[in-house]
């Protein structure tokens, strides 16, 4: 039986409140936990690792980023990597945690499932259950917010194209073959990048110096 789109749309956001329930409570319990390990020695040294970590997935994302908003080589515009990794780096915490979370989920379920075998006390295996449903549900919402991300990140594009403007693009009155007021960019084998303003956009054109 087939149901109404009203219907669906009820039980879909039915679904998204359960959800959500689920994984606020599993990350209220995370949070305590998280909080005593981080503040031990062990715990700093790790935060250290996955900081270091989680910069290099950062302008990794940034070159990924600049190079489809320019089009061209991301290793010629170091300032503009550098503003976008910045703004990259709360995606790339996200896509760890989300990483760790469904790793937690895993555990979770194989000590559900011991408990279970094992015909431990029911509030153990409860607890078990609980916690991997919880842990589930972050992993899903994570997930969700993650895939929208990566569908709308080229409207990033302009505005990585305004910050390259500013910080990578100079004038060069003085260069044989640049136009007086022109901002360019150098390139390798005699390549150069214009960047033009065009009403609220910038556009780039790409040519070799004469």
């Amino acid at each position: 039986m087939l149901a109404a789109p009203g219907q669906e749309t009820a039980r879909e956001l039915c679904s998204t409140i359960a959800t959500a329930g689920f994984a606020a409570g599993f990350a209220l319990w995370l949070q305590p936990v998280v909080l005593g390990f981080l503040q031990r020695r062990p715990g700093k040294l790790a935060l250290a690792v996955i900081h270091a970590f989680l910069l290099l997935v950062s302008l990794a994302i940034a070159r990924h980023v600049v190079a489809a908003a320019t089009g061209l080589p991301p290793q010629d515009f170091d300032l503009t990597v550098g503003f976008v990794a910045l703004a990259c780096y709360l995606p790339a915490m996200a896509l760890a945690a989300t990483v760790a979370t469904g790793i937690a989920a895993l555990v979770f379920q194989l000590l559900f499932f011991a408990r279970s075998l094992l015909r431990k006390p029911l509030r153990a295996v409860a607890m078990a259950a609980g916690h991997m449903t919880g842990a589930l549900a972050l992993v899903s919402l994570a997930s969700q917010l993650l895939q929208e991300a990566e569908r709308q990140h080229h409207h990033l594009y302009p505005t990585v194209r305004w910050i390259a403007y500013y910080s990578d693009y100079q004038a060069m009155p003085r260069y044989p073959g640049i136009a007086p007021g022109a901002r360019v960019r150098l390139h390798e084998n005699g390549v150069v990048s214009t960047a033009t303003r065009q009403g609220g956009s910038v556009s780039i054109a790409v040519g070799r110096a004469d």
